[in-house]
């Protein structure tokens, strides 16, 4: 139980920081994945949406995921399209949403911890 969000979460903290190498290399030759395609997308649905929906966090986590993944491709195409104030902005709101993803699988995880048998 905990351990596939644990493994969600290190995964997702591994490709964010990734992320900052892509875009000090100006986006050239970024692809990057979709929400649905990286692993932390497919745990949530083929995982949390159905093991765990009675835990309100799973849809903010989704919602939050897929704005995450627009939010870095946004980045992305700014910085190729040579508009750094706006990559710059992005690149901010990229980094808001991989914290609040963080703190939705440990809020998740929480909850799972407080309903699992002793």
């Amino acid at each position: 139980m905990m351990l596939d969000i644990t493994h969600a979460r290190l995964v997702h903290l591994k490709w964010a920081s990734q992320l900052s190498r892509l875009f000090r290399n100006f986006g050239k030759d970024v692809a990057l994945q979709t929400h649905e395609e990286c692993a932390v997308g497919v745990w949530i649905s083929r995982v949390g949406l159905h093991k765990y929906a009675h835990i309100e966090e799973i849809g903010q986590l989704n919602d939050c995921h897929a704005k995450f993944h627009e939010a870095a491709s946004r980045t992305i195409s700014c910085l190729q399209q040579k508009q750094f104030h706006q990559a710059q902005e992005a690149y901010g709101i990229v980094n808001t949403l991989s914290r609040d993803i963080v703190y939705l699988l440990t809020v998740i995880e929480y909850h799972l911890e407080m309903t699992k048998p002793h």
